[in-house]
């Protein structure tokens, strides 16, 4: 039977993370449990916490341009952290199941957002 998206990365979370475990089994779960067939995630492990952005525009979900932008703010903060740990893409193939691939970096922002001034004031 296919492991659930939660499932395939609790191996790592177990591994890596140390303080706000939390984030994982309870937000990150909750976000797994309602990904859709389409959904695709960057996931960050740290020590101290994790990170899941999704990172395909889902009109159908309310995911615009605009909010995809606002994500990769978060993610290009995160690339030059020295704490991160494991750096995951999650996509969704059918409910709560799909693919995990293991990435040596976060990647890099999709030239189609470079030009979208959305950024979050904390990382500008």
């Amino acid at each position: 039977m296919d492991k659930t998206l939660y499932i395939k990365l609790k191996p790592v979370a177990d591994a890596h993370l140390v303080n706000y475990r939390e984030d994982f089994t309870k937000h990150d779960k909750r976000t797994l449990n309602m990904s859709k067939p389409g959904d695709v995630f960057v996931w960050v492990c740290r020590e101290n916490g994790t990170h899941m952005q999704q990172i395909n525009a889902r009109e159908d979900r309310g995911i615009t341009v605009e909010a995809l932008a606002l994500s990769w703010d978060l993610l290009d903060a995160l690339r030059d952290m020295v704490e991160v740990r494991a750096i995951y893409m999650v996509e969704c193939l059918s409910p709560m199941r799909g693919q995990v691939t293991k990435l040596d970096a976060i990647p890099a922002r999709p030239e189609a957002l470079r030009n979208v001034h959305n950024r979050l004031p904390l990382f500008a």
